[in-house]
C-alpha cells in the first residue's frame, strides 16, 4: 500500500500525505509545476498548458536528436534496458545563443512524448527546491510506471551552490528512476560542470543547436514559420521577410513578424478609412 493520495482540485493534483488509502488515480498525462506554500513546502502539483511548438529549425543536430528520440521511445531499447537490468532513461542537453530556438525543440520532444508515450512532464525551475521535487516525483514513480520527463531549461541558473549533488543523484545515483527522461538547456555550457555534460549516464547526448547553413533548406523553414503567424503572404512578402530573417535567432524572427504583421493590419486599415472617405464624398 502506497500511503500517499491523489485528490484532483480543479486544475491541481494535491498530494495528501495525511490520509491513508489504497493507491488511487495517477497522474494524468501533460505538463506540471510544482506549488509551494508560503513556507516552502510542497503544496500541489499544478498542471500547466502544454506549451506550442513551431517548426523546428533546420539544424545540424536535428536529425541526431529525432534519431535518437526514436530510439529512446522505441520498444527494443525498453526490452534491451530491461534485459540488461539498467534503468531505462537518459537525458538531452542542448546548448547554443540565446534564442537560437533551444526550447521549441525541447517543446517537440515534450508534445511528442505525451501523445506516444503518455508522458507526465515536470518542469523545474527551482534549484531551492530541488530535493522536495525530487523526492515527489520518486513519490508518483511509485505509484505509476508511464514515462517521466524532467525539464531543466536553463540547468546554468538551477545548478547554483549545493544543488548539483542532489541533481547527479537524482540522475544516476540513489534517486535515480525507472523510465525517465532529463531534457536540459543552456545558452552558457561553460557554466555546466563537465561531470554532468562528460557522463552519459547523466546526459547521453550534449547538442549544439545552431542553424542550418544550407540557405534553401532554411527559407523553407521560414516560409513555414512565416506563415503560422501571418495569413495570405506571397512571394514579394518572403523576400521582403528572408531579408530581415535570415540568420536570426528565434526570438528575433518573432518580433519581426510581429512587426510586419501590425505593418499589414495598419495598411488594410488605412486603405479600408481612404475607402470609406471617398464613399462619403
Amino acid at each position: 500500500m502506497i500511503r500517499t493520495v491523489i485528490k484532483y482540485t480543479d486544475n491541481k493534483i494535491l498530494l495528501n500525505d495525511a490520509e491513508v488509502f489504497e493507491t488511487s488515480k495517477y497522474l494524468q498525462k501533460g505538463v506540471y509545476d510544482m506549488e509551494f506554500d508560503e513556507y516552502g513546502r510542497f503544496k500541489n502539483f499544478l498542471s500547466i498548458k502544454i506549451p506550442t511548438s513551431f517548426p523546428l529549425m533546420p539544424s545540424k543536430e536535428l536529425v541526431n536528436i529525432e534519431d535518437y528520440i526514436n530510439k529512446f521511445l522505441s520498444k527494443k531499447y525498453t526490452d534491451l534496458c530491461k534485459k540488461s537490468n539498467i534503468l531505462i532513461k537518459s537525458g538531452i542537453l542542448l546548448y547554443g545563443e540565446p534564442g537560437i530556438g533551444k526550447s521549441n525543440y525541447i517543446n517537440t520532444i515534450i508534445k511528442r512524448t505525451i501523445e506516444e508515450s503518455e508522458a507526465c512532464v515536470f518542469n523545474i525551475n527551482r534549484g531551492n527546491k530541488l530535493s522536495t521535487i525530487v523526492q515527489k516525483v520518486k513519490e508518483l514513480r511509485e505509484i505509476q510506471t508511464n514515462l517521466f520527463v524532467i525539464v531543466l531549461e536553463e540547468i546554468d541558473e538551477i545548478l547554483t551552490e549545493g544543488y548539483e549533488a542532489i541533481l547527479k543523484n537524482f540522475m544516476d545515483g540513489i534517486d535515480s528512476i525507472e523510465n525517465c527522461l532529463f531534457l536540459s538547456s543552456t545558452n552558457y555550457l561553460d557554466k555546466v560542470p563537465k561531470s554532468l555534460t562528460e557522463r552519459p549516464s547523466r546526459f547521453k547526448k550534449v547538442l549544439k543547436i545552431e542553424q542550418s547553413d544550407n540557405t534553401e533548406e532554411v527559407k523553407k523553414w521560414l516560409e513555414q514559420t512565416y506563415n503560422s503567424f501571418i495569413d495570405d503572404l506571397d512571394h514579394s512578402d518572403y523576400e521582403i521577410l528572408h531579408d530581415k530573417c535570415l540568420n536570426r535567432p528565434i526570438d528575433e524572427i518573432k518580433h519581426i513578424l510581429i512587426d510586419y504583421k501590425m505593418d499589414i493590419k495598419k495598411v488594410e486599415k488605412s486603405q479600408k478609412l481612404g475607402f470609406a472617405r471617398q464613399t462619403n464624398n
